[in-house]
């Protein structure tokens, strides 16, 4: 499994939004993908139709910071990673 922490993703619009999901997206055809990245505007929506298994983490940033390390960290026990991006 690959694991990709990132504060940009889609449904926002940018360039680092657009190299974090082509990056996700290719390497499903290496293996699971999960991502972990900040909420954004309408992304329950893009998150259900996308191939991707993505977890967004909302809040105040300075709380939704420390709240995904320490996801990421019970993810990473839990689960065998590959690699981490």
């Amino acid at each position: 499994m690959f694991l990709v922490s990132t504060k940009s993703f889609p449904p926002e619009i940018g360039g680092m939004q657009n190299l974090m999901e082509g990056l996700s997206t290719t390497l499903l055809d290496h293996g699971p993908v999960k991502v972990f990245a900040d909420g954004a505007k309408n992304c329950e929506l893009y998150d259900q139709n996308s191939k991707l298994n993505i977890e967004r983490v909302h809040g105040l940033k300075i709380f939704r910071k420390y709240r995904k390390a320490n996801l990421i960290k019970e993810f990473i026990q839990k689960s065998e990673i590959r690699a981490c991006f």
